[in-house]
C-alpha cells in the first residue's frame, strides 16, 4: 500500500542528534561540584548558587556522586530554581536532571521548569551551550545546528512531562526558523515536523487559511507519480511552514522531489522533516501564495491512498478541492470518493473528483 497525503501547517519530532563529546574533566571540577549542594544548604551565597548553576548545567548530574545527589533530594525545595535555573538557554537540557525535577517538583516548581524550557523556543542565541567541558564555537553551520538541537530537546521535554506547548510556543518555533537560510537536511524541520506530530497543533498558526488544492495522482503499473497544487492565504506573519508527511515504508526518491512556485517556477525553500517534508511560504507582499509539490512512489500493490482526513485539523473548511486520477483504462478502479470518468486519452483514464468547502471524513482510497 502506498499512502499519500494531504498538506498539513504544521505546528512540528523527530530525531535527535548525537551530542558531541566532552573532553575529560579534571578532578577539582568533580570535587568541587559533590561539595557545593552541602555548601548551599550551609551557607547559601550567591556564588555557591551560581557555580551549581554552572556545572549542572554544564554536566547535569554526570559528576555527581551519591551523597551529594541525596543533599539535593532532602533540600529540594531549596534547589529547585537552582535546576530550573541550569536547563535555560546558556546551558543545555538534561534528560537526567529533567527526571529528577519532574520526579519531586510540584506545580509551583514545575512551572519555574515550564518557564525555563519554553525560554529555549525562542531565545535569540548566537552561541552554543557548553556540553561538559567543551562548546563549539565554529563553523557557523554547526553552532546553529546544535542550537536548534537543544531547541528540540527543550520542546520534547515539555511535551513528554507536561504536553504544554501551546500554540504561543509553535509560533516562536516557526519563526526562529524562518529566520534562518534552510538546507535539505535541516534540523529545522525535524523540529516542525516532531511538532505537528506530537501535539497536533495545526493551522491556526499565524491565521494562515487552506484556500485550495489541486491534486494529480497518474498510476503506471510500478509507479504512481504525484503533482499538487496548493493555495494559501496570509494571515498575520509573511512566512509560516508546512509540513507534507510522507508514509512510512515508502519509497520517495529525494533527489526526484520538487517543491516549487507555480507562477515562476523558482524553488521554494524546504527541507526533511520527519517522516516527510516541511515547507516555508514567503507570502512576501501578497495576500495569497501557492506552491507546487512533484514526487514519485514505486508501487508495490494495487491500492493507493491519499490522506485527506488531516484538513479536520485546519480551522475552516478548504475553500475548493478538486482532486484527479489517470490510470489505463483496463484497471477497473474502485474509490472511496465519489469519482467520475471524464474521459479516455491514449489508453488513460481520467477520473475527477471535485468539492467546494471540503471537510473530509475519509481518506482517498483507490483500488484496481
Amino acid at each position: 500500500m502506498r499512502v499519500l497525503t494531504a498538506l498539513l501547517l504544521i505546528t512540528i519530532s523527530v530525531g535527535f542528534a548525537a551530542r558531541p563529546l566532552a573532553n575529560p574533566v579534571d578532578q577539582g571540577t568533580v570535587d568541587r561540584l559533590n561539595s557545593l549542594p552541602a555548601e548551599i544548604v550551609r551557607s547559601p551565597t550567591a556564588d555557591a548558587k551560581r557555580e551549581f548553576v554552572q556545572l549542572i548545567g554544564r554536566y547535569g548530574f554526570a559528576l555527581m556522586d551519591k551523597k551529594a545527589k541525596e543533599q539535593v533530594e532532602r533540600n529540594f525545595d531549596q534547589f529547585a530554581p537552582l535546576l530550573a535555573q541550569s536547563q535555560s538557554p546558556g546551558n543545555r537540557v538534561d534528560d537526567k536532571v529533567q527526571d529528577f525535577f519532574w520526579g519531586h517538583a510540584d506545580a509551583a516548581q514545575q512551572e519555574t521548569m515550564i518557564m525555563a524550557l519554553k525560554s529555549w523556543l525562542d531565545a535569540p542565541l548566537k552561541e552554543a551551550p557548553f556540553h561538559g567541558g567543551v562548546r563549539i564555537v565554529g563553523p557557523e553551520s554547526a553552532v546553529r545546528g546544535i542550537i536548534l538541537q537543544e531547541r528540540i530537546t527543550a520542546a520534547q521535554t515539555l511535551w513528554v512531562h507536561n504536553h504544554s506547548l501551546g500554540m504561543s510556543m509553535v509560533d516562536a518555533i516557526l519563526d526562529s526558523c524562518a529566520s534562518r537560510v534552510w538546507q535539505e537536511a535541516d534540523p529545522c524541520g525535524e523540529l516542525i515536523a516532531w511538532t505537528f506530530q506530537n501535539t497536533g497543533s495545526s493551522s491556526r498558526n499565524h491565521g494562515t487559511i487552506f484556500l485550495e488544492e489541486e491534486v494529480v495522482l497518474t498510476v503506471t503499473a510500478t509507479r504512481l507519480e504525484v503533482e499538487g497544487v496548493y493555495a494559501f492565504s496570509r494571515g498575520s506573519s509573511a512566512t509560516t511552514s508546512l509540513w507534507f508527511p510522507f508514509p512510512e515504508g515508502s519509497h520517495i526518491d529525494f533527489n526526484g522531489i520538487a517543491v516549487t512556485d507555480p507562477r515562476t517556477e523558482s524553488r521554494a525553500a524546504w527541507s526533511w522533516g520527519g517522516n516527510g517534508i516541511v515547507i516555508r511560504l514567503d507570502f512576501g507582499g501578497e495576500e495569497t501564495t501557492r506552491v507546487r509539490i512533484r514526487y514519485a512512489d514505486k508501487l508495490s500493490e494495487n491500492r493507493a491512498v491519499y490522506i485527506l482526513k488531516t484538513a479536520a485539523l485546519w480551522p475552516q473548511p478548504i475553500g475548493k478541492a478538486h482532486l484527479q486520477v489517470n490510470m489505463p483504462v483496463d484497471y477497473a478502479p474502485s474509490f472511496s470518493l465519489h469519482f467520475v470518468q471524464t474521459q479516455v486519452v491514449d489508453s488513460m483514464a481520467t477520473y475527477e473528483f471535485s468539492a467546494t468547502e471540503f471537510q473530509p471524513d475519509r481518506d482517498l482510497v483507490v483500488t484496481w
